[in-house]
């Protein structure tokens, strides 16, 4: 039924009650005013909220002290070394190609019947959105220049890197879902000012990056910071790995250098053009198809 961290409950000794299950949708809340005197309300936005996965957990074992010994187990799955909840990658086996990242929440209540032992535990997203790889949906390994029609039906895959030695280069992909979705970016090597268009809007870093430099852009925190590539050991920050950190970030941080949105890929083709001087570097795209 679930998968957690890409281990099968099963393999945790573990069973899960089919008709104890919920796979809910996020919660959604609709800002709205109602004014006197007039028919209705006036809407205002929506908000998404988390995304509370309920599982209903069994273990039967003829022995109670091997029955307990399982739950022990399934919580070291979803516990830290301090007995704190960590994000936990959860996937739906009738639904393989997407996860969630999840934190256990409430308390596991469990019922007891000598070895057998069942009880709900509430798993929660509080990223609502279900995610897949970005190459998750190519299908055929076609490479450019050979001499396929464009009307053949092909699809090229979702190449996650390029080499940007000219002043102008063109990467495209494909979003498969009909959800647009942050694209992280990141330079490494030589440009000055890059310039980045994604179907038609720009966003825009004016700063040098040096060849020994890495530069960031992650669309989904909206943050943007450059690094030299020896000082590099994190690769994305979290915003809490950046509250944790603040001096050094400081230093890192070049947010104000910006203009423009940052870039997200819409459902279906997006065409991506980088634009800076003197380039020498490599660019790496991080994404990820979602889902609600």
């Amino acid at each position: 039924m679930i998968r957690l961290n890409d281990v099968p409950i099963k393999e945790l000794g573990m069973f899960v009650l089919q008709e104890g299950n919920t796979h809910p949708s996020p919660t959604f809340e609709n800002k709205t005013v109602k004014v006197p005197g007039r028919i209705g309300e006036y809407h205002f936005g929506s908000e998404v909220g988390s995304r509370p996965h309920t599982i209903a957990l069994g273990v039967i074992d003829p022995d109670v002290i091997e029955s307990q010994a399982r739950v022990r187990k399934f919580f070291e799955l979803v516990l830290d070394e301090y007995g704190k909840p960590k994000p936990v990658k959860m996937v739906y086996e009738y639904e393989p190609d997407k996860y969630y990242t999840v934190y256990v929440d409430g308390s596991f209540i469990p019922e007891r019947v000598r070895g057998y032992i069942n009880g709900p535990i509430n798993l929660v997203a509080y990223d609502p959105f279900a995610y897949a790889e970005s190459t998750a949906y190519d299908k055929e390994p076609i490479e450019y220049d050979e001499n396929h029609e464009y009307n053949e039906g092909h699809m090229y895959p979702n190449y996650m890197t390029s080499d940007w030695n000219g002043v102008v280069q063109y990467v495209g992909v494909y979003n498969h879902s009909h959800l647009a979705t942050p694209l992280n970016i990141v330079i490494e090597g030589q440009v000055t000012n890059p310039k980045i268009t994604v179907n038609g809007k720009e966003f825009s870093v004016n700063v040098a990056v040096y060849e020994n430099e890495r530069l960031y852009i992650d669309s989904k925190t909206q943050q943007v910071w450059k690094v030299n590539v020896e000082e590099d050991f994190h690769g994305f920050l979290t915003p809490v790995m950046i509250s944790q950190s603040s001096v050094e970030w400081e230093r890192m941080n070049i947010f104000g250098a910006t203009e423009g949105e940052f870039p997200h890929l819409n459902s279906g083709d997006n065409s991506i053009m980088f634009f800076g001087g003197n380039p020498s570097a490599k660019i790496n795209l991080d994404w990820k198809h979602r889902f609600l």
